[in-house]
């Protein structure tokens, strides 16, 4: 496989995954997974049931999910809002099941099946349908997975594929509807937040932004875990030299990435200070200090033409003077398997002396963009005082 076609794919794979990440931000702590329970479908279904029975969250839901369903009176009545978990189910044949979440609300049920990792069940949906069909409420099925996967035939009609009539009957009538984590569940809880700013230091805030968190990074795992899964037969087929590229691309993709934060967070920094405002559209990308771009994705391309894995690339501030670096400097090899950062700065021309800091002093800036750009910003700062002097 040629090297192009190689770094090609990496990109697309960092592509696919910045474009879900860049929506919402990622949780710096989630309770859930610091529990160890992040994708128990079963912890997933109590939080998710606990939240409807908030009454403005439970409306909240239902206005959500309203758009899916034929009817949206219902939604607007001011209609008690109840949520239950595991509510038994009797399907044909007398074979007993359980509902993961049913709510009730007025003469309407909404019944979801919660998949998360595991597979559909003998029958499941089809053994939920012809149980509830038979109550008289006015029914609607949701079947909720990461991404808003379609249920199977197994799970409508069991191992052995036969026709329901029951089954084909909801369907007909457009009352099983898929829904996903990735849109609607983040949809709903932050609709519920735009509409309730004033409420942002109750507790039913916080678990409403602790959940939303802990989807976000669920779902953002599975993405990234779909992203290589994809192109896992390609990857496999690789010779050792072509693997060698491969993490050589890899690495480089993940770095340019946290250039570009480091880039805009210092630009954003410097544009909020009328000291430094002027400095805010001298922003350069680097590379091996001697190529300044300020465009990121020609940058990105120019890094890609030659992975020399001993590439230095970085981010630096210039002064009034395009020779002149205005004290700032951030760099790495490519090839490093760690990200082992140097922060510094120069007065003089790019042949001229350059003061380094290394990585182990700035061990923080290794883990945050946010970080590196404020020790950036104040170098700058630094940097300033000593010019005017």
């Amino acid at each position: 496989m040629e090297t192009s076609k190689i770094t090609e794919l990496i990109h697309g794979v960092h592509a696919s995954i910045d474009a879900e990440s860049i929506k919402y931000p990622f949780p710096e702590i989630n309770l859930l997974d610091v529990l160890n329970v992040l994708h128990d479908e079963n912890k997933n279904s109590d939080v998710i049931a606990s939240l409807i029975n908030q009454k403005s969250v439970g409306r909240a839901f239902l206005k959500w999910i309203g758009r899916y369903m034929n009817d949206m009176k219902p939604c607007a009545d001011d209609f008690p809002v109840r949520a239950i978990r595991e509510d038994y189910a009797t399907g044909k044949g007398n074979e007993k099941g359980r509902t993961d979440i049913v709510v009730m609300y007025g003469d309407h049920r909404i019944v979801i099946e919660n998949k998360i990792l595991a597979g559909d069940g003998d029958g499941q949906l089809g053994k939920y349908m012809n149980h509830w069909e038979s109550k008289g409420f006015i029914v609607y099925y949701f079947y909720l997975t990461l991404r808003g996967t379609q249920p199977s035939g197994k799970s409508l009609y069991g191992n052995g594929m036969e026709g329901d009539p029951i089954v084909e009957k909801v369907i007909d009538e457009g009352r099983l509807i898929s829904l996903s984590y990735k849109d609607d569940i983040i949809g709903w809880l932050d609709e519920w937040e735009k509409m309730n700013k004033d409420q942002s230091k109750d507790y039913v805030w916080s678990a409403v932004e602790q959940y939303k968190g802990a989807v976000i990074q669920m779902v953002y795992e599975n993405v990234k875990f779909n992203s290589v899964k994809e192109i896992q037969d390609t990857l496999l087929s690789l010779s050792k030299d072509e693997c060698d590229v491969l993490s050589i691309a890899s690495n480089v993709c993940r770095k340019l990435n946290m250039l570009k934060e480091i880039g805009e967070e210092l630009k954003a920094k410097l544009a909020g200070n009328p000291d430094t405002s002027n400095l805010a559209d001298k922003i350069r990308f680097s590379i091996s200090q001697q190529i300044l771009i300020k465009d990121f994705e020609e940058y990105r391309k120019e890094c890609f033409k030659n992975l020399d894995p001993h590439t230095h690339l970085g981010v630096v501030c210039l002064a009034k003077d395009p020779s002149v670096c205005y004290g700032v400097g951030y760099e790495f090899d490519c090839n490093w398997d760690c990200i082992k950062r140097r922060i510094g700065f120069m007065l003089a021309d790019f042949s001229g002396s350059k003061f380094w800091e290394g990585a182990d002093s700035l061990k923080e800036a290794t883990e945050s963009a946010k970080v590196a750009a404020s020790i950036l910003y104040n170098k700058i700062l630094d940097n300033l005082k000593l010019y005017r002097k």
